[in-house]
């Protein structure tokens, strides 16, 4: 029988549409993620990086695959790639019911230990810059908008 408390988690990576207003439509996943996903016990960290979006999505696994669906439908992105998925034994993110950053600004890389913003989006082993990506971050969580 299969434990239904076990945490699960989500990792993908999507292109941003470039019709998006990126300040405006931030703003807003932040605020609506804060509402909702407080509900149902979902956190995690949304991060903008040029034209890509990664999240990290934790929670119980009905929850979190039923908000995946949705984020797959949602028009403000295209391109999703899971990059990791599975059981976890503790939340990485669980301060925040969505904590977003925006990377788009040089300097925030430059702290977190990134030689250029084209790293993530250029990189030959694309999953391996995220998990230190998200591994710096995880590091230095001042970076991040609570």
């Amino acid at each position: 029988m299969q434990d239904k408390t076990k945490l699960y988690q989500v990792l993908y990576v999507s292109q941003i549409t470039q019709t998006t207003d990126l300040i405006v439509d931030l703003d807003q996943i932040q605020q609506k993620s804060f509402i909702n996903n407080k509900k149902v016990n979902i956190t995690g960290i949304l991060i903008c990086l040029e034209d890509t979006f990664v999240q990290i999505l934790e929670g119980k696994k009905k929850e979190v695959l039923t908000l995946m669906n949705t984020i797959s439908l949602d028009r403000r992105h295209y391109n999703l790639n899971i990059i990791q998925q599975g059981c976890i034994n503790n939340r990485c993110w669980g301060h925040w019911n969505m904590g977003v950053l925006n990377l788009s600004i040089r300097k925030k890389l430059l702290d977190i230990g990134f030689e250029n913003s084209e790293l993530l989006i250029n990189r030959i082993n694309k999953e391996s810059s995220i998990m230190f990506l998200l591994k710096r971050l995880s590091e230095n969580k001042s970076l991040l908008i609570k």
